[in-house]
Order: structure tokens, then C-alpha cells, then sequence
């Protein structure tokens, strides 16, 4: 889902969801009364770059005065987001934009008492009668963006988890519950599982239960309660007693009181409880008002949303998971119950989860084993599951019944391979790891409203939102809208992401009680971590960032792997390491800084060889970042320098916390900020010592080729190459090929699975839901698509494109007549047919797919489309339309002397600084060759990924840096203030943000 955060920077909250109710209750929309604040808040300052935090649709931007003054309205394939207050938006109506593309700057417009950003979620399915005008809380997806989960579907436990520990550790799930635990297994579970949320369910008999509870609801809750106390574990994080009993209407307010009593007895008793355990199809949403059984058990739920209790729920599909209805059955909570549902912070967990055959009208129970195989079962499960990311906010996860059974419930026992299959290739980490795709499924019913609410359906004047807790000074009101101006940063600063999870902080040197003095101040650069001292990038809490790996890890830094240490390092004020420098370390707080009696420090010098200074941690400097604990230690250089506080072991890992201060004059830390209206500008760059030449002309394609187009045996054949070349030589436009790329399972998550899409593709092509161009048949597994962009640069509607399976020979075969015609879609832009079982092929023996495909007219054509392996690959490629004269200029372009297009230099060699460049070797001039332009990009690709650097094929940065012989890359692109650069050998390259094709370049 997300890709990055709604801002650049790190800025506290300074408003949660569902705060200040009382502010908000004459606000409506759709109807409904808001219930309280219905996104987060955070405390940005004038100016801030404001970013979509995924690729979508502009659906609008605006201003609206009365309420979220200037703001933007994304459209994404799952629901939408709102960034409202901006000074200005940066995009317009029905504009496409990337993951982390700019689309604004905090502001302070609108009822708005200080400058702040207001961001809001919508989930498709949403109801904007719901109290929230189909807002969710964003906070928990936002923290999705660091913090990695485990798997989504994760087991219902029958019989004793003994025999199920090792599958259970490599399956790590998300949710697991566990029928009738005993204290002993569940501390085994819990150490085989530390961050799954466990249910314990205490087992007695559904009639039981039910008389109890109608004969006396409060009389049942103590019962229950003392059965609970006599199997007490503090593993056990949610009890559940209840199972699919009282679910009609005249229990609904029995089991409410019963769950109600039971709460109040576990808050005593300090234990949580899952309630309800509704069965599927559970309660009726009647057609006349879905809601009316749920408000019976309302009470329940606000009292478990206000207490930190969890509701359980049942849902299956049958004969499978997409069938007979998904909304009614599979799906129901997520389509049907959560987007009504007012209560939005409250917690679900799906304790039963698959396939049932008693849905279908079985009179015996038949589970997955009666319909499916182990590996299609799995299958299904997954795809599932992918969508159901989108839900987990509001849903802690989903336990599959079952592992383990009770009579007569053995075919619906997952035990062997299917559960072997589930924990081998379940997703599980941080949004950047998992699969989100939909993969086919979709609600049947959402509002589609785009406005961002607050301004219709009735209701008075909102009140301005609450003044953020650290609020910016507003700027006086410029007689013209000017783009806030930003100061110029003295160190630009790297934190690792795990530097706020740990609960640390920086405590800046003005700060500081014994107010230090001197010329030099020492500023925080750079905070990273590393876990069980490893320096290699990975998924896992605290573990080393690659910038962080490529900056410091040097031969002569002996102490690097240390894996509980406090280190330190001072930079000089030319950014080189200061040796025998002291450092002081403290655990007894930040104030002990302004206590001439206190004599607790540790004093520890950078070392000579490494210039890093370190200090060893024990185990009293344990501490659990999730209570909001932070480590005793603090520690800065000697003299004046900003202080870092709350290093420790966070939850007894064997961490180590880096940090690099940069030497600062103090005249430049407290020089005043840029003038409003004049953006810093770079120095000029030097005057060339010889004339560059002017750079070639651009190519008229820059084609792109997804990862798996060569080894999957796909060819591009040219239009010279065609049988019937001469009949197509009078054409005016001609149709080049410009991306080919491939999608797996109808996936549209970038992995390292044989198949699977790239980034630039996803970003390029998937248009989400709701767009106007909504590719609605992105999701196919194994068919062929094309698409035509004309010379306008927009994608061509009803162009007929042909696709054919004898050989591209057939092309000149006038008698040949099996051609499949198909038209781009007025809608999405694409055409497409399927590729059935025909088409497999095996490119390990050199076998290529029988397909080709091609637009109508002079047209580059693909050939080799298949089904690789009998694997579900679908192939997308898309032409371009080009003027013959410009495909085939009647000088072909001379290479310019600065043009390194094939050289690859030695890492850590290369052209000298001050030293001239050498000439290029000469080259044959020969026409222009689209294919041979593409075989260079993938030259360079390779070249870039050996240095670790992301290549960019359409970067103007590089190719600016080529075309002036500046070198190899040593730096990734970066932002600093207003501009986007990127380091070469010979210089570094910039542009304004928002005008990309302004590169110029600056001596280093």
C-alpha cells in the first residue's frame, strides 16, 4: 500500500484520529454528526513538501475555505488520501502522479488555528454516513511503513501447539488462536512467536454457554471469568469464551450484557478479552437498514474500543474463497461491516478463516480437503490475503481453521503440506515487502464521493482544527502567494528509521542547562543502528541501513561489529574524522548537564586507527520501546554539541547505536533564514577550461525492458526485419516499441519472483481505481496486452492491434488468415486475449512462446509470448508513435566528445579532479538503432547496480552528467532544499525540484 510518508521530514502529531469529539460533533457529512477528528495531524512547518504516499490520480485540488483550505485528493487503487491546510497544491484535477511526488506544501489555509498538515485515509469500501465521513485512522499504515508485521493468515490451533513449534517459527503469524491453551505451551508458543498476537479460546459447550447466559448474563460472566483465571497466562493476549451463540435478535442483547460484564471482571482482573465470535452470515444485515442487529451489541464494541479489548469473527467461502458471494461471506466484515461500523480504532480478529462446505448447503461438514488440493488451497489463501492488507488497520489477522481438528472436523485440517506451504511463502515485513495486489477481488458496493467532506450534507460551521502542540510562528500574509522560502540547512542529516521506534532523541546544544560556548558547535549528521552486529541490509528491526553501510564501513573500523555499543564520531569542519577526541557518555539523564557536582560520566576518546570512540552496554541498560521506555544513556563530544538520549538495548536486543557529529562554525548555526522570494542558489559553476560540445539530439524512444523479457526468450523485431517491410514503407507514422514487461499471478507488487512487474511499469501503467482510465484488466495472469501512445504522448483509444501464433513470418504470407484482432479499450487504453495451455513453453531449453503481436500498420512487433513454464505470466507492451522523417533523420547524430556512454569506470578510479577528461574513442557513425540505445541502458543498469546505485534510465541528472564527461555516480539522487541532485565524479548535478530539465552542475 503506501510507499513513503505524507511529507519530507520528521514532524511530530500534533492531533490523532478520533481526537477532540467535542469539536467536531455539529460537523456533518453524509448526513451523520463527525464523532471527532477523522485524520492525523502533524505539526509541520510553512513550506514543507507535502507527497503522495503512493502512486494514483488526482481526483481534486482545490480550495475550499471554509474547511481544509487549499488541499489535494489522491485516487488509489484501494481508497483514497486527503493532504489538506497547504499553502498551495503542486497538482491539478485528473493528473497521474508517483509514489513520493510532490503534490504540495504545508500551509496553514482553510480553518486551520497554525500551520499544520491534515492527512486523511478512505479504505475502499467506505460509507461517508459512517461518523467519520469514510475516514479510517491513518497511524496504524503509516507505522506499517517501518514497522514489519508477520504473516495475515496465521493458524487456529486444535489439539496442543507441542508438535506445531518449529512450523509455528517459520510461519511467524500474525494472529494464532489456540482452543483450551495451558500456561506451559503458551510460554512455548510465545517464544517461538514474540510479536503474534495470541487469542485463547476456553472451551465449553456452545448450549452451555447459551443457558447461562439467558438466564442470567452477569451470573455467566463471572463463570466464564473464573474459567479464564483457571488457565491464566500472561502469553495469552486476548480470551475468548463466547462461540457463535445468541447471534439472532433477541440474544443480541443478551450476549452485549454478557460481554459487557465479562470486560469489566478482566479489566479487574487485568487480562483482555476477544468478544462476540460471530459465525459467518453473522448478525443479519437487513436491506432496510444493515446496521439495526449490530447496534443491538454497539455497547460491547464501544466499551472494547475504549478499553483495549478485540472482537473475534468467523468468515469462510465455499466451494472456495470467491465464491458463492465474497461480500456476504468471506468478505462480509471487511465490505460490509467496517465501513458502517462508527466504532474506527477498534480491533477484529478473524479466529476462523477458509473454505466450508456447510456454507454450500452440505449437510455434513466438508472443509478445503473436499474441494481443492493442498497447493491451490494455499494459493487461494495468499491472493486473499494480499487484498486483505489493505483492511489491516482496523483487522490484527486471520487464523485459518484449522491445524489439528476435533471430529468432525478432519477435512478442514490444514496440517502437512498446506500449513508447510503457508509458512514458506506467506508475505510478511514492512509495506515495501508484501504483496497488496487485489488480485481480481473487489467490494461490491462503496460511496464514491470526491469530496473530501466537512462541506456537505448539513451541519454549522467547523470550528478551525486545534493549534498543533509545537506550532510554527505564523508568516505575515504575502500581498502576493509566494512559495514559502526554506532555510538553508547547516548538515543535511540521515536518521535510521528505527531512531524514533527506539524512543531516542536529540537534544539540540541550545538546549543544553550548562549552555556550552566556543567557536565550534558539534551538529548531528548521522544516526544509524546495527543488529547482532551485522552490517548487512535486511528487513529486521534496527538492522543497518545500506547509506549507512557505504558511508562507514571501513577496514580499519576493528570495533564495527560490536553488537551492544554506544559509538561515536566528530567530523571537522571539512568533513574529516577528528582523532583523539573526547566523548562523554551518561546514564542519569539529559539535566545532569547542568550539574557542576555531578561526576557520573564516562570518558572515552576516538581511537586513532577507526576514529570512532565506543562504550559497552549491560544488561541494565535493557528498556521496551512499546510501553514508551526509552535507554538511560546519553552521550555528545566534549564542548558544544548537540546531545543524543535514549540509547540502551531496546527489548534486550543486542543493538548498537552509531552517531556522527559535523563541526559547525557557530556563525553559520545561528545565521539568519533566506529572505522570503530568494531560494538559495548554487554557486555557478566554473567556466569549462574547453568548449563542451552541444549535446546530441534526444533519442525519439528511450525504450524501457522489464527484467524478465530476455530471460524469458521475448523478442523485438524491428520494422526493418518485417517479411512485408515494403508494403509498410509509405506509412507517415510508424509504431517503435518503447516498454516491455511482464506481470506474475496478476500481481502488480514489484518482487524477485521469475516474472513480476517492475517499479517504473507499476508507477508508468496501473491506474487505480476510480480513475478515469482505470485499467480494469490489469489483473489478468496470462494473457498478452498492448497499448499505443500517439504522438500527442496519450494512449490511443481503439486502435486495433493484431496478434497472431504462427511465426512472425507470416507477416508477408498474403494467403494467411488466423489473426486475432482486438481493439484498445475506450476505457483503460489496452487491449489484450488470454494465452491458454497452447502457449506453454520452457525458456531453460531456448523455447520462446508462440505469440506475436503488433499495432495495425508499420509497427515494431513482439514475438515469443507465452506461458513460460506453465507459469501465469502475462506480457504488456506498448509502441510509441513516431514520425517516419524523425525515426530516420538525414544526418545521424555524431557523438559529442564528453559522450561516455560505454565506459565503465574502476570504482575508485576514474578522472582525477582538475584533471582533463579523455576523449571518447571514436565511434562509426551509423543510423539511429532504438534496440542498440536500449543494450547501452542495460549496460549502464548493470554498471550502476555493481556501485549499489539505483539507475534512473530517464534521469536528466545523468544524462546531463554523461554529456559533459562528469564521470561515474557516487552518490544516489537526493533532495536537498528545493533542488534535486545527484553526485558524479566530476562535479554535482542539480535542478530545481519542479523543473527537471534546468540541470547544471557545480564543482565539489
Amino acid at each position: 500500500m503506501l510507499r513513503n510518508p505524507p511529507f519530507i521530514g520528521n514532524f511530530p502529531i500534533s492531533q490523532s484520529f478520533g481526537d477532540n469529539p467535542a469539536q467536531y460533533a455539529f460537523v456533518a457529512c453524509g448526513g451523520a454528526l463527525l464523532r471527532g477528528h477523522n485524520g492525523v495531524d502533524f505539526a509541520t512547518p510553512l513550506g514543507t513538501p507535502v507527497t503522495a504516499v503512493q502512486a494514483g490520480v488526482v481526483l481534486d485540488a482545490r480550495e475550499d475555505p471554509d474547511r481544509f483550505g487549499h488541499f489535494v485528493l489522491l485516487g488509489h487503487e484501494w481508497g483514497q488520501t486527503l493532504y489538506a491546510h497547504l499553502a498551495e497544491a503542486r497538482v491539478t484535477r485528473g493528473q497521474q502522479v508517483t509514489a513520493g511526488q510532490e503534490v504540495g506544501r504545508s500551509g496553514n489555509s482553510g480553518r486551520s488555528s497554525g500551520p499544520h498538515l491534515h492527512f486523511g485515509m478512505r479504505i475502499t469500501p467506505f460509507s461517508v454516513a459512517d461518523g467519520w465521513c469514510g475516514y479510517v485512522d491513518p497511524k496504524p499504515y503509516l507505522d506499517r511503513l517501518t514497522q514489519p508485521r508477520g504473516a495475515v493468515m496465521g493458524p487456529h490451533i486444535i489439539g496442543g501447539v507441542h508438535r506445531h513449534l518449529d512450523l509455528l517459527n517459520r510461519w511467524q503469524p500474525r494472529a494464532i488462536l489456540v482452543l483450551d491453551p495451558n500456561p506451559t505451551e503458551m510460554a512455548l508458543l510465545r517464544e517461538a512467536c514474540p510479536n503474534a498476537v495470541i487469542v485463547g479460546r476456553v472451551f465449553e459447550p456452545d448450549h452451555d454457554i447459551e443457558h447461562r447466559i439467558r438466564a442470567n448474563p452477569q451470573e455467566a460472566a463471572r463463570w466464564a471469568d473464573d474459567k479464564v483465571m483457571s488457565r491464566m497466562s500472561p502469553h495469552v493476549d486476548y480470551w475468548q469464551f463466547a462461540n457463535e451463540v445468541l447471534q439472532a435478535g433477541d440474544g443480541l442483547p443478551l450476549l452485549n450484557a454478557f460481554e459487557l460484564a465479562r470486560m469489566e471482571l478482566a479489566e479487574a482482573s487485568g487480562y483482555k478479552c476477544a468478544i462476540l465470535a460471530f459465525s459467518v452470515g453473522n448478525p443479519d444485515l437487513p436491506e432496510n437498514d444493515r446496521m439495526a442487529m449490530w447496534r443491538l451489541v454497539y455497547p460491547a464494541i464501544e466499551r472494547a474500543e475504549r478499553n483495549g479489548h478485540v472482537v473475534a469473527i468467523h468468515q469462510y467461502g465455499a466451494p472456495d474463497l470467491f465464491s458463492p458471494a465474497q461480500d456476504w461471506y468471506a468478505f462480509r466484515l471487511e465490505h460490509q461491516v467496517l465501513r458502517r461500523l462508527p466504532y474506527k480504532k477498534v480491533q477484529f480478529i478473524i479466529t476462523e478463516y477458509g473454505v466450508d462446505g456447510l456454507i454450500d448447503g452440505r449437510p455434513q461438514p466438508t472443509g478445503w480437503q473436499g474441494f481443492t488440493s493442498a497447493e491451490n488451497y494455499v494459493e487461494q489463501l495468499l491472493r486473499a490475503g494480499a487484498y486483505l492488507e489493505r483492511f489491516s488497520g482496523r483487522i490484527a489477522g486471520y487464523n485459518i481453521f484449522t491445524l489439528g481438528h476435533n471430529m468432525p472436523w478432519g477435512t478442514y485440517d490444514i496440517a502437512g503440506p498446506a500449513a508447510d506451504l503457508l509458512a514458506e511463502r506467506s508475505d510478511r515485513g514492512t509495506w515495501g515487502q508484501v504483496n497488496t495486489a487485489p488480485g481480481g477481488i473487489a467490494p461490491g458496493e462503496s460511496d464514491q464521493t470526491i469530496d473530501p467532506g466537512g462541506t456537505a450534507g448539513g451541519g454549522g460551521q467547523p470550528p478551525p482544527e486545534p493549534e498543533p502542540t509545537e506550532p510554527t510562528e505564523p508568516e505575515p500574509e504575502p500581498t502576493e502567494p509566494e512559495e514559502p522560502a526554506p532555510t538553508r540547512p547547516v548538515v543535511e542529516q540521515r536518521i535510521t528509521l528505527w531512531f524514533e521506534q527506539a524512543n531516542m532523541r536529540i537534544r539540540a546544544s541550545a538546549d543544553r542547562p550548562d549552555r556550552p560556548t566556543g567557536e565550534l558547535v558539534y551538529v548531528v549528521k548521522d544516526i544509524f543502528t546495527t543488529r547482532n552486529g551485522s552490517w548487512e541490509p535486511s528487513p529486521e528491526p534496527a538492522a543497518i541501513p545500506q547509506w549507512a553501510r557505504d558511508a562507514y564501513l571501513a577496514a580499519e573500523f576493528l570495533e564495527a561489529g560490536a553488537d551492544h555499543h554506544l559509538f561515536a564520531r566528530v567530523l571537522d569542519l571539512d568533513g574529516n574524522p577528528i582523532r583523539n577526541h573526547e566523548v562523554i557518555f551518561w546514564s542519569d539523564g539529559f539535566d545532569r548537564l547542568g550539574d557542576s557536582s555531578y561526576d557520573g560520566y564516562v570518558r572515552e576518546r576516538t581511537k586513532e586507527s577507526s576514529g570512532w570512540a565506543n562504550l559497552f552496554m549491560g544488561p541494565s541498560s535493557s528498556f521496551v520501546p512499546e510501553r514508551g521506555e526509552s535507554g538511560p544513556w546519553c552521550w555528545a563530544p566534549a564542548g558544544g554539541a548537540d546531545v543524543v538520549c535514549g540509547g540502551g538495548l531496546p527489548a534486550r536486543h543486542h543493538v548498537s547505536t552509531f552517531v556522527v557529529w559535523q563541526a559547525v562554525r557557530r556563525e553559520d548555526l545561528e545565521q539568519p533564514p533566506v529572505e522570503p522570494g530568494k531560494p538559495v542558489e548554487p554557486e555557478e559553476p566554473a567556466e569549462p577550461d574547453r568548449p563542451v560540445e552541444p549535446p546530441p539530439p534526444p533519442p525519439v524512444i528511450t525504450r524501457r525492458l522489464g527484467d524478465w523479457v530476455a530471460p524469458l526468450n521475448v523478442r523485438i523485431r524491428t520494422l526493418d526485419e518485417r517479411p512485408d517491410a515494403a508494403q509498410q514503407s509509405s506509412a507517415e507514422i510508424v509504431y517503435i516499441l518503447k516498454d516491455l514487461f511482464t506481470t506474475r499471478d496478476g500481481s502488480w507488487e514489484p518482487t524477485n519472483i521469475v516474472g513480476s512487474v517492475n517499479q517504473w511499469a507499476r508507477d508508468a501503467y496501473l491506474r487505480p481505481w476510480g480513475a478515469p482510465d482505470y485499467f480494469d484488466d490489469a489483473g489478468a495472469d496470462h494473457h498478452l496486452f498492448a497499448a499505443v501512445i500517439g504522438l500527442d504522448g496519450q494512449l490511443l483509444r481503439e486502435q486495433e492491434v493484431m496478434f497472431w501464433s504462427d511465426g512472425f513470418d507470416k507477416l508477408g504470407d498474403a494467403s494467411y488468415q488466423e489473426y486475432v484482432y482486438r481493439q484498445t479499450k475506450s476505457h483503460s487504453g489496452w487491449a489484450n486475449i488470454i494465452t491458454g495451455p497452447g502457449a506453454n513453453y520452457v525458456p531453460e531449453r531456448g523455447e520462446s512462446g508462440p505469440w506475436c503481436w503488433a499495432p495495425v500498420g508499420a509497427a515494431e512487433v513482439v514475438c515469443g509470448g507465452g506461458m513460460p513454464a506453465k507459469q501465469h505470466i502475462s506480457f504488456f507492451a506498448v509502441w510509441q508513435a513516431v514520425r517516419r522523417e524523425d525515426l530516420q533523420p538525414t544526418r545521424p547524430p555524431q557523438p559529442s566528445p564528453g559522450d561516455y556512454n560505454i565506459w565503465l569506470p574502476v570504482v575508485g578510479g576514474g578522472q582525477a579532479r582538475g584533471v582533463e577528461a579523455a576523449p571518447a574513442p571514436a565511434a562509426t557513425v551509423t543510423p539511429f538503432d532504438p534496440l542498440a540505445l536500449t543494450s547501452l541502458a542495460l549496460v549502464r543498469a548493470a554498471a550502476w547496480n555493481r556501485l549499489g546505485i539505483e539507475f534512473r534510465p530517464d534521469s536528466p541528472l545523468a544524462e546531463y552528467a554523461r554529456r559533459n564527461a562528469l564521470g561515474m555516480p557516487v552518490t544516489q539522487e537526493f533532495v536537498s532544499g528545493a533542488l534535486l541532485a545527484q553526485g558524479f565524479q566530476g562535479g554535482i548535478v542539480y535542478a530545481p525540484a519542479g523543473e527537471r530539465e534546468a540541470v547544471r552542475h557545480m564543482s565539489w
